[in-house]
């Protein structure tokens, strides 16, 4: 259903559409609500934090608690990404894969270079080491949704000595009704309830930036 909701938005033609929004469509559960999609544009979203906090809140519109990982030094995301979805599914938590932020640099048609974001849906394995992605870059030869080798992925990620910001993220959701009764937690769901939180207000923040806090009020 994501990646309909991806593909729909994006052959909208709407003026907001981008690579940021496509992505929030592609990870969010269902339809994303039209302030999740404007919220990240026009530059409004400064790192991949703010476009997690926007798939964050779609999830959190349906009862689920998202936890990021980021990528860490010297690991590749084709590596990161596949482990982070494989552990979601092998561990004895209900948690699941939502999908993963990467942060590219792409050449303009103009010759220049501006930051992209791709969002990763899924890992496969066939021939070769595959994922499943949402990415508007390159559009006139390649998908919206479409196959990526773990080898351009690889490649593609923005190097740190260019972005100091975070390059990759990892989503897991939680069923919140189901984290009640992780023996770990004994109950005491504080601490997520605290960390949906922040990522609500972090939702806002990008809202207030761009002018469109006005959105959710109207979406209630």
């Amino acid at each position: 259903m994501s990646a309909i909701e991806a593909f729909r938005h994006i052959q909208e033609d709407k003026p907001y559409a981008n690579c940021a929004s496509a992505v929030v469509h592609a990870l969010a559960p269902g339809e994303a609500l039209e302030a999740s999609s404007q919220a990240v544009m026009y530059d409004n979203a400064k790192s991949l934090i703010d476009i997690a906090a926007c798939v964050a809140f779609e999830q959190a519109r349906i009862g689920n608690y998202t936890a990021m990982y980021s990528l860490e030094n010297g690991m590749t995301p084709s590596y990161f990404f596949r482990h982070a979805e494989r552990d979601a599914k092998q561990s004895n938590d209900p948690g699941f894969f939502i999908g993963g932020l990467l942060s590219t640099l792409e050449r303009t048609p103009l010759g220049q270079y501006e930051l992209h974001v791709i969002g990763v849906m899924n890992h496969h394995k066939g021939k070769q080491d595959r994922f499943t992605v949402c990415d508007t870059a390159r559009m006139d030869e390649k998908k919206l949704i479409r196959d990526m080798t773990a080898r351009e992925m690889d490649a593609r990620i923005i190097q740190p000595g260019i972005y100091r910001d975070f390059r990759a993220l990892a989503l897991i959701g939680y069923p919140l009704e189901e984290l009640q009764f992780d023996p770990d937690l004994h109950g005491d769901l504080s601490s997520i309830e605290n960390e949906m939180l922040s990522a609500e207000f972090k939702f806002y923040e990008v809202l207030e930036r761009a002018g469109l806090l006005h959105l959710v009020q109207n979406d209630y």
